[in-house]
């Protein structure tokens, strides 16, 4: 057998243990982003002056109580905010006025996070970052239903 042979087998052993390795490490970063291990928002942010936006979708939630903030996006259908100098206790009585303001539909709560729509199906997730003393706050519209057209012919 020549040498020529041989790199042909190698070549797709090799190729297949890179893709196991790929598959195998995309799973594990997975997880451990679902169990909290790691944090994939791990670069820090620059906290600037608190711009709370002038929106009905704004009005849904109170304004939190800071001055310092920063504004991932932000759009009609909703946005997602980071409100720093935030406490555990601010944040546990921050969640506790979100459910007085009827966000108590399919609500999940600990110490960390909460989240849960209101009667119209707006949706609320919030993070508390303990470590980092930041609080974020993301809320969405419903998704619109697009209502199927019968395009079939009753003549």
């Amino acid at each position: 057998m020549s040498a020529s042979s041989y790199r042909k087998p190698i070549g797709y052993i090799i190729a297949a243990i890179a893709l196991i390795v790929v598959f195998i490490g995309g799973s594990v970063v997975k997880y451990l982003v679902q169990e909290n291990v790691i944090d994939p928002y791990d670069d820090k942010v620059e906290l600037s002056a608190l711009r709370w936006p002038n929106s009905d979708i704004a009005n849904l939630i109170p304004k939190p109580d800071s001055a310092r903030g920063y504004t991932y996006w932000e759009s009609s259908n909703g946005f997602d905010i980071d409100v720093g100098d935030y406490t555990a206790e601010m944040f546990n009585d921050y969640v506790d006025a979100c459910l007085i303001a009827g966000f108590t539909v399919d609500y999940h709560a600990n110490p960390h996070s909460f989240s849960a729509y209101n009667s119209d199906g707006y949706d609320l997730y919030l993070y508390y970052y303990e470590d980092d003393k930041i609080m974020n706050v993301n809320i969405s519209a419903p998704k619109e239903e697009t209502e199927e057209i019968d395009s079939t012919n009753d003549t």
